[in-house]
């Protein structure tokens, strides 16, 4: 009887060390997944407006040069 009791003891021991693990996993794998998603989400938006800031940039920067320069080829030329 005694022994039974142990056993018993025993199984519900593993099974709680089982549930812990998976818990353990579970929290693990969602907490980097969500890391992950937030990293990638923010890297890629950084990006983003990095190239349309440097877009513009050139976008303005070869207007205006073009404008000067058709300026100057009308009143000097």
């Amino acid at each position: 009887m005694l022994l039974l009791l142990l056993l018993l003891l025993l199984l519900l021991l593993l099974l709680l060390l089982l549930l812990l693990y998976y818990y353990y996993y579970y929290y693990y794998y969602y907490f980097y997944y969500y890391y992950y998603y937030y990293y990638f989400y923010y890297y890629y938006h950084y990006y983003y407006y990095y190239y349309y800031y440097y877009y513009y940039y050139y976008y303005y920067y070869y207007y205006f040069y073009y404008y000067y320069y058709f300026y100057y080829f009308y009143y000097y030329y």
